[in-house]
């Protein structure tokens, strides 16, 4: 195949990349200066600028990809609305709908919550990141905790279906919700370092409880609840402030 050695400054215009381009369709065949300046008008060859940018466009495409597979959610059911499948509820925990019909879970008198999640063979050395919205209809003048939601997990190595042992408890930071007005939903969460030989997370949906300050049969509701692996630290912060 020939090449082209002479192209319009027309087409070639501030492009530099354009004389290293073909100059033919078939081997042996080289377009005339008249109709290299045609083809550069009907968009005939693809520019260095037009690679470049079809090159950025793929790799963030990629890393958009990429992105949302780290994003999958590792929780079964986490909005409720296939009622309380994948989760073992004990004591008075149920799901019921809000004024407004959205489904949520909801604790009474200490009852709680738990699903197991198997994580992948890679997860040893990531940040594990448990989120979710709460909202509670007791709110004690004096700070008490009792009946307010909250997140609390176990990292565990495998066992039995129901148990194994326990690695690290997942708690405090800001698993806790907190709200400052009856029925207001905020967010609750935890970032922790998947420790070596974690196999599984235990997730909790819980009511706090604060020593002389009984349950009195209040409400804890949950919504939106996940389980999140990520790579660094740093990227699950995003996430937590993003969400």
């Amino acid at each position: 195949m020939k090449w082209a050695t002479a192209l319009s400054p027309a087409c070639a215009g501030s492009d530099p990349w354009f004389w290293e381009l073909p100059g033919a369709y078939a081997p042996g065949y080289m377009l005339s200066p008249a109709s290299q300046v045609k083809m550069c008008a009907q968009g005939g060859w693809p520019t260095m600028k037009y690679l470049l940018r079809l090159a950025i466009l793929l790799s963030l495409l990629n890393v958009s990809i990429t992105a949302q597979a780290q994003l999958r959610n590792l929780l079964q059911n986490p909005d409720a609305d296939q009622g309380a499948t994948s989760w073992r509820a004990f004591g008075a925990a149920t799901v019921e709908a809000t004024p407004g019909g959205n489904f949520c879970f909801v604790l009474r008198n200490g009852g709680y919550f738990i699903q197991d999640v198997e994580l992948p063979d890679d997860a040893p050395g990531k940040y594990a990141v448990l989120i979710g919205n709460g909202s509670s209809e007791r709110i004690e003048s004096d700070g008490a905790i009792t009946d307010l939601p909250y997140l609390y997990g176990y990292m565990m190595q495998a066992g039995p279906a129901n148990g194994g042992r326990i690695l690290e408890y997942l708690q405090g930071q800001q698993m806790l919700a907190q709200p400052n007005i009856a029925g207001a939903w905020v967010k609750m969460f935890g970032i922790f370092k998947v420790p070596e030989n974690t196999k599984k997370i235990r997730f909790f949906l819980d009511q706090a409880l604060r020593k002389g300050v009984p349950h009195n049969g209040s409400a804890a509701r949950f919504d939106n609840v996940g389980l999140y692996l990520f790579e660094t630290k740093e990227e699950a912060e995003t996430f937590v402030t993003s969400r």
